[in-house]
């Protein structure tokens, strides 16, 4: 899993790329914190919900789309 931060629009979230597409983590499931540190000091409980979300998330973004942020 390939985690990332990256800005859309006017927000800057938490996301999983997969090859040329962003699935929104707090898009598929508003528990998962939108900034990183926080997504991993949850531990090996958030990476499983973001693992997760990332399977069914019905938003997946176009990486042409978004800008990368660094991830920390």
């Amino acid at each position: 899993m390939k985690l990332v931060t990256f800005t859309h629009g006017e927000q800057t979230r938490t996301g999983v790329m997969t090859g040329d597409r962003i699935a929104d983590l707090n898009a598929a499931d508003g528990s998962i914190p939108s900034e990183m540190v926080a997504l991993l000091t949850g531990g090996d409980a958030m990476l499983a919900k973001a693992a997760a979300a990332a399977q069914t998330a019905s938003t997946a973004l176009p990486l042409s789309d978004v800008t990368l942020e660094s991830p920390i």
